[in-house]
C-alpha cells in the first residue's frame, strides 16, 4: 500500500477543468460525471432526483450526458466541448434543451449547476456567456468536489488502534 501511495504522494497542481474537452469514456470525464452527480441533479419536470439507473441502459457513452448547446461548424472548441455544455439528465426526444429553458425553479437548476444569471443568458440567446456562467459555477464545486474526495491533508498511516494486537486473556 505505501508504494501505491508514493506514486501519488504529491499534490496535484491542478484538478479536472471545467473547460476542458469532456469526453466520458476517459477517466477525467468519469471524475468530472461523478462531481456532477454530487450536486444531486434532479429531473425537469418531475423534480425528482435523477439516479444513475437512467444512464445505464444507454450504449453510447457521451449521449448519456447530453449537451445543452449543439456545436455549430465554427465553435468546436472552448466550452461548446466541455462539461460545462453537458447535463446529467435523461435525454427525450421532447427536447431537452426546450425543458431546460422552461425551469422555473432554482433549485432543481443548482441542481445541475446552473445559476439564475446562466439560465437567463441562455433564455436571452446567448449560448456562449451561458456555458461561460455555468463554467464559473462548476469550477469552484470541482475544485472543492477534488480537495474533499482526495484528502490530501490526511495521513496515510495506519491509525494506532489498527496496530494495535488484542490480548487473549481479555
Amino acid at each position: 500500500m505505501q508504494r501505491l501511495l508514493k506514486m501519488v504522494e504529491k499534490r496535484p497542481t491542478a484538478y479536472p477543468d471545467v473547460s476542458a474537452r469532456f469526453n466520458s469514456r476517459h477517466s477525467i470525464g468519469k471524475l468530472l460525471v461523478i462531481a456532477l452527480l454530487e450536486l444531486g441533479p434532479r429531473d425537469f419536470e418531475t423534480g425528482l432526483h435523477i439516479g444513475l439507473t437512467a444512464f445505464l441502459g444507454n450504449k453510447q457513452a457521451d449521449s448519456k450526458f447530453p449537451m445543452i448547446i449543439t456545436p455549430t461548424s465554427g465553435k468546436q472548441n472552448g466550452l461548446v466541448q466541455s462539461v460545462a455544455n453537458r447535463l446529467v439528465h435523461p435525454n427525450r426526444a421532447g427536447g431537452l434543451r426546450r425543458l431546460l429553458l422552461d425551469v422555473a425553479d432554482a433549485g432543481i437548476l443548482a441542481s445541475h449547476g446552473i445559476s439564475e444569471d446562466a439560465i437567463q443568458a441562455l433564455r436571452d440567446g446567448d449560448a456562449e456567456g451561458f456555458l461561460a456562467l455555468r463554467a464559473e459555477f462548476l469550477r469552484p464545486h470541482f475544485q472543492d468536489f477534488f480537495e474533499r474526495h482526495a484528502r490530501w491533508d490526511e495521513p496515510d498511516r495506519p491509525s494506532l488502534a489498527s496496530l494495535m494486537v488484542a490480548d487473549e486473556e481479555d
